[in-house]
């Protein structure tokens, strides 16, 4: 895997230098779709397992500390991700599943789904998000087309 020359810089001496370019690296894993069951078997385990699994044995498991901790970040007003923000708000209130679906990993914590759910709703800017993610993803009716009979 030489890198290729794919032009000339000249400079305005008249030297000139290569600009090269280097090929792509290889994907270290193959193609899921190429995978064995057993393997295939295992990785489900594994994120069923870090899902699940709680690291301070309160039987909460770790993913909801995850989420309330971003939340609490978001209250705070600290610095957040806003990718991993608006995907854990809109896998909190079920706009998506994710790898496991919120309320299995809530049904397997034994923590009710709708705890966290009515935080997002009752704390103002949380829910002004949720509404703007919502629009996002669901777009929304304007006024006319929505009291239409």
């Amino acid at each position: 895997m030489k890198p290729q020359v794919g032009g000339w810089q000249l400079d305005i001496f008249g030297g000139d230098s290569p600009i090269l370019i280097t090929p792509p690296k290889p994907d270290p894993l193959p193609d899921p779709d190429r995978w064995e069951s057993h393997v295939r078997e295992k990785l489900a385990e594994a994120v069923v397992f870090f899902a699940l699994d709680s690291r301070h044995s309160d039987n909460v498991p770790e993913a909801l500390i995850d989420c309330a901790e971003m939340l609490h970040q978001r209250l705070c007003n600290r610095p957040v991700d806003k990718i991993d923000y608006y995907a854990t708000l809109g896998w909190i209130m079920e706009l998506w599943t994710g790898a496991i679906p919120y309320s299995i990993v809530c049904a397997l914590g034994r923590v009710r789904p709708r705890a966290m759910q009515d935080a997002i709703r009752d704390v103002p800017l949380l829910n002004y998000d949720f509404n703007r993610l919502n629009r996002w993803c669901c777009g929304q009716l304007s006024l006319e087309a929505q009291w239409a009979v």
